[in-house]
């Protein structure tokens, strides 16, 4: 089984995606709240694509890990 990591050293962050062609997103709820996160299902007309910088501010200002594994049950 794999184990999901955290980090929230920004160069890790930023490797990990885009070796996976993957964005920052931002979706906004109802309530003013709003969800970090990478996207990675067809665009979603609900994500917002925000710029690297904004996500580090957010998970900054927020103190919030980024959970990842770095592979998946069938290794992938």
């Amino acid at each position: 089984m794999a184990k999901a990591e955290t980090t929230r050293d920004h160069d890790n962050v930023r490797y990990w995606a885009e070796a996976r062609k993957r964005r920052p997103t931002r979706l906004k709820c109802a309530d003013e709240d709003e969800i970090l996160r990478i996207d990675f299902s067809e665009r979603d007309v609900q994500l917002g694509l925000i710029s690297w910088e904004e996500s580090f501010r957010l998970l900054d200002n927020n103190r919030l890990f980024f959970l990842h594994l770095d592979k998946v049950g069938d290794g992938a």
